[in-house]
C-alpha cells in the first residue's frame, strides 16, 4: 500500500466525506463536547474553525448563536458540511485557508477562538510546520484569546501498538470524539512516525485511508506551553491527563 502523507488536500476524500458523520455520529460527540464547548467559549463570539470536516463542531456553535469563520480545503467535505449545515437550518461561512499562511489572510487579533479539533494537527508531518502554525494561530487570538486543539492519545498506540495490530487490544477505550458505530476504524500502520487509519462503513461498504502524525508523550502539550500563557489538559473532556484516554483536549489562553 502506498501511502502519500503530504498531499491529502489533492486527495480523492468523496467516500470519506460521505461516511464522516456516520463515523461522528453528531448527537454521541456533542453530548459530551458540546457543554465543553460552551463552557470555555462564554463570552467568545467570533470563532475561527480551523478544520470545519463535515460541519458538527461550526454548525453547534452557530447554532449558539456565535459568529464562525469554518475553514476546510478539501472540497468533498465542504459539500457535506455545506449540506449538513442546510439540515439543520444554519449558513456556513467557509473559507480554505492553508494553516501555514494564515497570516496572508487576515489580520493579527482577529478571533476570540480558534478551534482545531478531530485530530486535526496531526496531519503536519513536520515539526517546524506544526511550530509556525501554532504561532499562527496565536497570532490570529486577540489578547486573551483561547485556542482548543485535540489529538488521539497516540501514546497509548504507540505502546500497545502489536495488540492493537493483531486486534487482541482496542484503538480506544473511549469513544468521545468519533462514536458512531456504523463505520468501523482501525490502523494498518503504526510506525513511531506514522499513523494510517483505514475506514470501511458496514452498511455502504464505503471507505478509505488517512495517515497521521503521532504526537508522542508530552510532545503537544510542550509545544503548545512554547506559545500560550496557560495550557489544560483535558482526557475526553474531563479535566486531567488520563492515560487511558481516547482523546485529549488542551485549552490554551493567549
Amino acid at each position: 500500500m502506498t501511502i502519500d502523507v503530504e498531499n491529502r488536500v489533492t486527495q480523492d476524500h468523496t467516500d470519506l466525506a460521505e461516511l464522516w458523520t456516520d463515523f461522528v455520529d453528531w448527537t454521541g460527540r456533542l453530548e459530551k463536547e458540546g457543554p465543553f464547548l460552551l463552557q470555555h467559549l462564554h463570552r467568545r463570539h467570533d470563532i475561527f474553525d480551523a478544520c470545519l470536516g463535515d460541519g458538527v463542531d461550526s454548525v453547534y456553535l452557530l447554532q449558539h448563536g456565535f459568529s464562525v469563520v469554518s475553514n476546510e480545503r478539501d472540497l468533498a467535505f465542504q459539500k457535506k458540511a455545506i449540506e449538513n449545515g442546510i439540515k439543520c437550518g444554519v449558513h456556513l461561512h467557509i473559507v480554505a485557508y492553508d494553516w501555514r499562511n494564515l497570516h496572508q489572510y487576515h489580520p493579527k487579533c482577529q478571533f476570540d477562538a480558534i478551534l482545531c479539533l478531530g485530530n486535526s494537527l496531526t496531519y503536519l508531518f513536520n515539526a517546524k510546520e506544526r511550530e509556525s502554525v501554532i504561532k499562527n494561530f496565536l497570532n490570529l487570538l486577540k489578547p486573551g484569546g483561547m485556542l482548543i486543539v485535540d489529538a488521539r492519545n497516540y501514546s497509548y498506540i504507540l505502546k500497545n501498538k502489536e495488540q492493537i495490530m493483531q486486534g487482541t487490544a482496542p484503538v480506544t477505550h473511549q469513544k468521545t470524539v468519533y462514536c458512531g458505530k456504523n463505520v468501523i476504524a482501525r490502523p494498518v500502520i503504526i510506525e513511531n512516525s506514522l499513523v494510517v487509519m483505514q475506514y470501511h462503513h458496514k452498511e455502504t461498504n464505503l471507505g478509505g485511508y488517512l495517515s497521521f502524525y503521532p504526537f508522542k508523550e508530552g510532545e503537544l502539550p510542550a509545544l503548545l506551553q512554547r506559545h500560550f500563557t496557560s495550557v489544560k489538559t483535558y482526557s475526553d473532556f474531563q479535566e486531567g491527563d488520563d492515560v487511558n484516554a481516547g482523546f485529549f483536549q488542551y485549552v490554551c489562553v493567549k
